[in-house]
């Protein structure tokens, strides 16, 4: 999939709120280490 592809796909942009909350909902809490590659 080509950079522009991605971009014409993706419903929201992502920002550190958006990512924050997502990750509250799958249920991590204050103090849990989180590792992302």
């Amino acid at each position: 999939m080509s950079e522009n592809e991605l971009i014409e796909k993706t419903s929201e942009l992502k920002t550190r709120g958006s990512i924050s909350r997502d990750l509250k909902k799958l249920g991590l809490k204050k103090g849990m280490v989180v590792l992302v590659h």
